[in-house]
């Protein structure tokens, strides 16, 4: 088990939870969503700022927390 994924692991699977939870309580806070929303058009903004800040973050999140714990 290698303690330094597991926690980069933690911290970026948390991040993008965080960012799911407030997505769905209060999307109004994300301010880089606005810019690209402004900048990509109001669907394409929203489709990138997903997967840029929430599901990339769960993937490589459990992606390091697998590797922390069964890799070397």
């Amino acid at each position: 088990m290698n303690i330094w994924k597991m926690t980069i692991g933690f911290i970026v699977f948390g991040y993008g939870i965080f960012t799911l939870i407030v997505r769905i309580i209060n999307p109004a806070q994300f301010r880089k969503l606005k810019a690209l929303q402004m900048t990509m058009g109001k669907k394409t903004g929203m489709i990138i700022h997903i997967i840029g800040y929430t599901i990339l973050p769960l993937i490589f999140g459990g992606v390091f927390m697998f590797a922390g714990i069964f890799g070397k």
